[in-house]
């Protein structure tokens, strides 16, 4: 009997959970179809979600009903023999039950692995990162991990959070909320303006000069667009709240209102020491450690974004010159890497956002084109790049920043305070970028600078690598080698212990089974690494083949190269395909055709 009642009571919560997903499975339905033009796809896999639901909660309620008169036929000993009968019969349709209800119970289902690496700060030695541990995860957009460097543990970590908030704050209040934050209704005994509701955020002088504009014969309307152009520097025109729809008369006090306390919120913070004034993003300090805690995203990932906005064609970009410097054997860009056939690849991303092709499109007419690859080529070289000083990564860097900034503040060289900034600017489109690589290098170049600017109190300078996940790569490829690239949970935990045994066979040499790798990827053990850097001197007239600088030299490959005559190119074998992380990262692309090369 009590096992009944554990079933029972088992059932009840199921029906319970049921009953709930099926309205939110109804609810989300619902809400797409209201939508214009919803996706059929969406439509179909969201009217299945409500059928699954609500078969489902058919099922609970019938073997509900069912152990409830399984429990009274129990108590009748005239009854045992039907009552196992019955159990039994019904064996079939608890197992269906159960596999489906675990189903939607698990959703969203496990997905991806998400592994946790421990590197030292200086990369002495290689590899730099070392599995720690691993746990199971659902699907996760860009955009979620995005708000981690802008939200923060304790308080927003970027100006981007701060605008958001700003907005937020305002959007869905009504006209009539907004005029008693701003029309004054009287003076009180200092001679400072009252309205109906206060807002400290909205100075004095704002509610004193709207009700002056008004008593010297201009509309309502006309005085709030007065206050609203006064929010950026003469000769700039604002942003409307809601892009691309003219202001009403609503939209410019939402504009108004969020905007100086996006300003308020600012100087608040800049009075407690976190200057969102000057830098974009600041990082948290640790309680603990009393150190920065850092939120940055991999610096090779954002290049692969940025070559894939590249090839998309920021706007005003002519994308002839970019087909002109693949005809050219001296720019080392490749059919491949101007295509995007290896989207993976940074190799593919380094050939075409370089130094050669910057210098081809500026000696051919594409200065735009030419000035913004060099600046992109100077940024990658400052994180990813041997033989340039702490004062030369800084200037690239800032070189990326303030190509951002004349896109995203154009004011930002007259007037450096990003309280001044027009918190209706979409974020979404500032240089051809995403709003997630807006935000993903803005905050690097910040975390790498802050981290700069320590170097004194630390001891030591920042490894320019450390932002980057090449050894991360190679141990995600490891995994890979042993589980293929689609794996259970069940394979994944039965393998990890073997897999970082494995990877430990390959990086410590004192045990009896390490063993060398094909590169010397692993092998400097004894010795730090050289410092990044150490400055070479490279004559100007060196040439490009030559050049010692790894993201200055010319190299070239013959089979993928059109612009390049190579006699049985089809048979010309794939280089640097030895390794599992190559053949991950790296698949073969088939020569350019004949074509490629002359349209």
């Amino acid at each position: 009997m009590n096992m009944i009642e554990t079933v029972l009571t088992d059932l009840e919560t199921d029906k319970q959970f049921l009953t709930q997903g099926l309205q939110k499975a109804q609810k989300a339905y619902t809400e797409k179809c209201k939508k214009p033009n919803p996706s059929k796809k969406v439509l179909m896999e969201l009217s299945w979600e409500r059928v699954e639901y609500s078969e489902l909660l058919q099922q609970c309620q019938c073997l509900l009903s069912y152990v409830k008169t399984l429990k009274v036929s129990v108590g009748q000993s005239s009854q045992v023999l039907h009552v196992q009968k019955s159990v039994c019969e019904k064996t079939s349709d608890w197992e269906k039950y159960m596999r489906n209800l675990f189903i939607k119970r698990r959703q969203p289902a496990a997905i991806h692995v998400f592994i946790f690496l421990l590197s030292d700060e200086c990369r002495n030695k290689k590899p730099y990162c070392l599995p720690i541990q691993y746990c199971f995860q659902g699907f996760v957009t860009d955009g979620k991990f995005n708000s981690l460097r802008t939200k923060g543990e304790k308080r927003p970590l970027h100006v981007v959070q701060l605008i958001r908030n700003a907005r937020e704050s305002v959007s869905k209040k009504s006209k009539g909320f907004l005029l008693k934050l701003i029309v004054r209704t009287g003076v009180d005994d200092d001679g400072k303006p009252v309205t109906e509701k206060a807002d400290p955020a909205i100075p004095s002088d704002v509610i004193n000069l709207l009700h002056n504009l008004r008593q010297d014969g201009l509309s309502l309307f006309e005085a709030l667009k007065c206050i609203r152009m006064s929010l950026v520097p003469e000769g700039y025109e604002p942003y409307p709240f809601r892009n691309g729809v003219e202001e009403s008369q609503e939209d410019m006090l939402k504009s108004i209102i969020g905007t100086y306390r996006f300003r308020d919120t600012v100087s608040k913070y800049v009075s407690v020491g976190v200057d969102f004034s000057t830098y974009i993003y600041i990082p948290e300090i640790d309680d603990e450690t009393g150190e920065a805690f850092h939120e940055r995203e991999d610096h090779c990932h954002i290049l692969k974004r940025i070559w894939k906005h590249t090839r998309e064609g920021p706007p005003g970009t002519n994308l002839q010159g970019f087909d002109d410097a693949m005809r050219n054997p001296g720019t080392g860009l490749t059919f491949a890497a101007l295509t995007g056939k290896r989207k993976q690849s940074v190799v593919d991303a380094e050939r075409m956002l370089s130094f050669l092709v910057a210098k081809f499109l500026s000696e051919n007419g594409y200065e735009k084109e030419g000035e913004y690859i060099n600046i992109v080529a100077g940024w990658h070289e400052a994180a990813d790049g041997r033989g340039l000083s702490e004062l030369e990564r800084c200037k690239k860097n800032y070189a990326m920043l303030n190509m951002i900034l004349d896109d995203w503040m154009p004011w930002h060289k007259t007037t450096p305070n990003f309280a001044t900034i027009d918190i209706n600017r979409p974020i979404k489109g500032i240089c051809g970028f995403s709003r997630e690589t807006v935000i993903a290098v803005t905050t690097n170049i910040e975390s790498i600078e802050y981290r700069r600017r320590e170097s004194g109190r630390i001891g030591y300078p920042e490894h320019p690598r450390a932002g980057t996940s090449d050894d991360v790569e190679a141990f995600i490829s490891l995994l890979h080698g042993f589980l293929g690239n689609i794996f259970t949970v069940k394979e994944m935990k039965s393998l990890w212990r073997k897999v970082v045994r494995e990877y430990c066979k390959r990086i410590d040499e004192d045990l009896p089974f390490y063993y060398w790798t094909s590169n010397e990827r692993f092998r400097e053990f004894g010795d730090p690494m050289p410092s990044f850097n150490e400055v070479e001197e490279v004559p100007d007239d060196i040439d490009a083949a030559d050049d010692p600088c790894r993201l200055h030299s010319l190299t070239v490959n013959r089979r993928e190269d059109s612009s390049i005559f190579a006699a049985g190119r089809l048979s010309l074998p794939v280089r640097n395909l030895t390794t599992v992380r190559h053949r991950l990262h790296r698949p073969v692309v088939e020569p350019p055709l004949l074509e490629a090369a002359i349209e």
